[in-house]
């Protein structure tokens, strides 16, 4: 037991990151006390077997004097022995080495029978080299000789005697405490020479590897990978290996942690054989499931830009078919226009021909829009520096010079560069703007407002407006699709913009929201990242 103690001792110090995991493992399994592998224990009660009184007394003092709480029990007949031996346990016993009814060695006899780990110390008359050495023999710790001058002597080899005691107390329970955790982590130590030679291993070392010998665990430390694996440890981190047990053909893996030390002027390795196999099935199964669930990611992926370009497909070209019978509508409505020139005015017929020529015309700026917004998915990006101030002033000018009608004040703030697409960033604003000025139309002075924000991670522009608004119950639908909201029907729209703005803002890497009231205005946000911060 004492190797396995010194085997423990050398693999603790030197892997104590992964004992220190052990003990928080089965911290909840065992007494802390125990784990922490630490006992002092102060002496607390003496038996002296003796058969003279005065000098008893004269030893209680003296023992007195070096252990003012210890509780002394004297016993000065056979039968007394008996009944404190039966009923009471101490710490440490003294005892004469012939008293007038037994001697010291019946005594210790009867003393080891019931506690054998409980020390010994006995008083003789005279003492030698060879008195010592029959004591310590016969299963005394320590002699003293009976005489007033070794009285003092005799606290002192108590005193060592208990401190002896304590140390192999320790050892037997750090011995256990290495054992409960060897047992409960499905571990086993070793020791083996650098020629894969067996010096020893315990119980649960031969138990895993399903090994009844030393001899056939011998076999298997001689495996090439095996030792290689234990000598070039120091070099190599955590080697992991499959072993079959032999005893019933169970695959299980092997976790080896070891170290190169010297014992007794050789060189040994002294090892520890963990039992990872439901680590490595957890993990393998963890693996599995992780790419099962990156495939699914992935088909699902394949099959949405599938479904996408179908879409998109789709719309560009119902959205072209639908072009051609638009113009041809235009066309009639145009000729019956001309053809009505000549007859007398039918207020009612020349509303109808009016009516269908603007129900064509939103047919057509509809049309037009969804074009865009398929476009934007299928085109490919051209990332480039943007001036968005010179592109915000651009589409300022091209909107007053369409609405010479409308009094119209900008308000714009310095705005950063940024890097994206050009043409599609052009669409974003036309669209802001655009939607800007028409839902402010009812207004005798549109104010518009464009400012804009930067933070580490992202530039924040916005659009803001004095026009209808919206009522924030509605705003996860502004960017949907032909979403069109209640309190804007009436006005002449196709319900695509916001939707394309939503897409290239994305594409970017951005993101676009909203804030309103109604008649209060709305504003407008999109984002588009810092370079450093882009996808």
């Amino acid at each position: 037991m004492r190797l396995f103690h010194e085997i423990g001792i050398t693999l603790r110090s030197n892997f104590q990151p992964f004992f220190g995991r052990l003990i928080k493992k089965c911290a909840g399994k065992f007494d802390r006390n125990l784990i922490e592998m630490k006992l002092e224990q102060p002496l607390r009660s003496i038996l002296l077997i003796y058969d003279d009184s005065n000098n008893c007394q004269m030893i209680i003092q003296a023992l007195v004097r070096s252990f003012p709480e210890i509780q002394i029990e004297e016993v000065l007949d056979f039968r007394r022995l008996d009944d404190i031996l039966d009923n009471s346990h101490f710490d440490l016993v003294i005892t004469d080495v012939a008293v007038n009814w037994i001697t010291g060695l019946e005594i210790l006899e009867k003393i080891k029978d019931r506690f054998p780990d409980c020390p010994v110390v006995i008083l003789t008359d005279s003492g030698s080299e060879e008195m010592a050495v029959n004591a310590m023999k016969a299963g005394f710790d320590d002699y003293i000789i009976k005489s007033s001058m070794q009285l003092d002597r005799l606290s002192e080899a108590v005193r060592s005697v208990w401190q002896k005691t304590q140390s192999r107390q320790e050892e037997a329970q750090s011995e256990l405490r290495l054992q409960l955790l060897l047992d409960e982590l499905k571990m086993g130590v070793f020791r083996v020479t650098p020629q894969g030679q067996l010096l020893t291993g315990s119980d649960g070392f031969f138990n895993l590897l399903g090994l009844p010998t030393s001899e056939s665990t011998s076999i298997f430390l001689q495996d090439p990978l095996i030792l290689r694996s234990l000598v070039e440890i120091l070099a190599r981190s955590q080697p992991a290996l499959k072993w079959v047990r032999p005893a019933d053909g169970e695959s299980i893996w092997l976790q080896i942690h070891s170290v190169i030390t010297q014992q007794a002027g050789r060189t040994v390795i002294d090892g520890l054989v963990y039992d990872i196999t439901d680590q490595t099935q957890s993990a393998n199964a963890l693996h599995q499931r992780n790419q099962t669930l990156e495939q699914w990611v992935e088909d699902r992926t394949i099959q949405i830009q599938a479904i996408n370009h179908e879409l998109e497909t789709f719309a560009f070209s119902i959205s072209h078919d639908l072009r051609s019978p638009i113009r041809q509508i235009n066309g009639f409505v145009s000729l019956l226009k001309q053809a009505m020139e000549s007859l007398p005015r039918d207020t009612t017929i020349w509303h109808y021909l009016q009516t269908i020529e603007k129900l064509a015309e939103r047919s057509r700026r509809m049309i037009d829009d969804l074009l865009h917004f398929s476009r934007t998915g299928r085109i490919e990006m051209q990332i480039t520096p943007v001036n968005v101030a010179r592109l915000v002033y651009e589409i300022c000018s091209l909107v007053e010079m369409q609405l010479r009608d409308y009094e119209i004040v900008w308000h714009i703030a310095d705005l950063p560069e940024v890097q994206g697409d050009r043409d599609l960033l052009r669409q974003v604003w036309q669209n802001l703007i655009d939607n800007a000025v028409k839902y402010s139309s009812s207004r005798s002075c549109i104010e518009i407002e464009i400012g804009a924000r930067s933070t580490p991670s992202e530039t924040i522009f916005f659009v803001r407006d004095q026009g209808i608004g919206f009522d924030m119950r509605y705003a996860n639908r502004l960017f949907g699709v032909f979403q069109r909201l209640p309190n804007a029907l009436t006005i002449d729209g196709s319900g695509v913009g916001l939707a394309n703005v939503q897409r290239i803002v994305r594409r970017h890497g951005g993101r676009v929201w909203a804030e309103g009231e109604i008649d209060a205005g709305a504003t407008f946000y999109f984002s588009i990242p810092q370079p450093n911060f882009r996808f």
